[in-house]
């Protein structure tokens, strides 16, 4: 079975995220790092489909984090998470076809909505 990797350093908003993903019944590997998120995704079995990651952490970013990822995993997903608003990350260029953007704070539905369409290919 697939597994989503949730990458965010805030210990508070990873246990929320992670809770609600796998109250969805999604099997969860959560990391408060991205190079933590990129050693793990060498060790664990199985594929990942989708990767959850804050967008602004301390040593790498998300958006560096998931290019890195998404060039081992072609058929990756990325869902970015962040409470800088999406125009504002997009200064650094625009969000790529094979991410979404969710802002925080968000609600169960939301999330369950974005990963859902990830995984569908939907987005």
């Amino acid at each position: 079975m697939a597994v989503i990797i949730l990458v965010d350093d805030n210990d508070r908003v990873r246990a929320y995220v992670s809770e609600l993903l796998r109250d969805a019944g999604l099997p969860v590997f959560e990391t408060s790092s991205a190079r933590e998120a990129l050693a793990a995704d060498q060790r664990l079995p199985g594929s990942v489909d989708v990767l959850v990651t804050d967008i602004e952490m301390p040593e790498m970013n998300g958006r560096e984090l998931a290019r890195r990822m998404v060039e081992a995993h072609p058929a990756l997903r990325v869902l970015y998470i962040s409470g800088i608003p999406q125009a504002v990350v997009e200064r650094n260029g625009p969000i790529e076809p094979w991410a979404a953007f969710l802002a925080k704070p968000f609600g169960p539905v939301a999330l369950m909505r974005a990963v859902r369409a990830l995984q569908e290919g939907t987005t």
